[in-house]
């Protein structure tokens, strides 16, 4: 009652609970990887190797706010403003050997100026269509997930680094990041494999 402070009855009682989805979304096969890449708008493709590469959060904060301005050529390094995950606010990602040399060519495509990833100079706030689209040209029906690794790499033809999370095509509109500590072995050796024999 009013006097104890509690109410006398269950407000959402009957209100519905969502569908569970326990489903294991698995990370793409080598050739899932390949037809991806083929088939993904210019932009996309940017934002897959940026994300492997230097593990950025793949939503509007770290990978898609990144400019040609943050990165310090001279040091092989670039400077990266964290998502506000309760760590540091920015950070410095040292440039993988396997990156620089796509660095160098999107930088002299877009004149160095303006959003590393953008869509005809534009600005782009989230890669949910553009991943669907991937997919769907790619023939991929089934649901996928596309890794992102850790900013910590051996130097070696391999990047190889650990898995830290993912960002898929059911992710929520504000594209956030979610964990497949599973699909940790399989996602590595398939993109390092798959990026060590695609022409430079």
């Amino acid at each position: 009652g009013r006097e104890s402070g509690l109410i006398a009855f269950n407000p959402v009682a009957d209100y519905p609970l969502p569908p569970r989805d326990d489903d294991i979304i698995m990370p793409p096969t080598a050739a899932e990887t390949q037809a991806i890449l083929e088939h993904a708008a210019p932009h996309l493709v940017r934002a897959i190797l940026l994300s492997y590469y230097l593990g950025l959060r793949p939503g509007a904060v770290e990978l898609l706010a990144l400019r040609w301005d943050q990165v310090l050529w001279d040091r092989e390094t670039i400077l990266i403003f964290s998502a506000h995950k309760g760590g540091a606010e920015k950070r410095m990602v040292p440039i993988h050997p396997g990156l620089m040399s796509h660095l160098r060519d999107w930088h002299k495509q877009d004149g160095g100026k303006g959003p590393i990833v953008h869509y005809h100079g534009r600005a782009i706030l989230c890669l949910k269509t553009a991943w669907r689209g991937a997919l769907q040209r790619a023939g991929i029906k089934r649901r996928l997930s596309a890794a992102r690794t850790s900013r910590r790499w051996p130097r070696s033809p391999d990047p190889g680094p650990t898995l830290s999370c993912a960002f898929t095509s059911t992710s929520p509109p504000n594209c956030a990041a979610k964990p497949w500590p599973k699909s940790r072995p399989l996602v590595i050796q398939n993109i390092a494999r798959i990026q060590k024999n695609r022409p430079s």
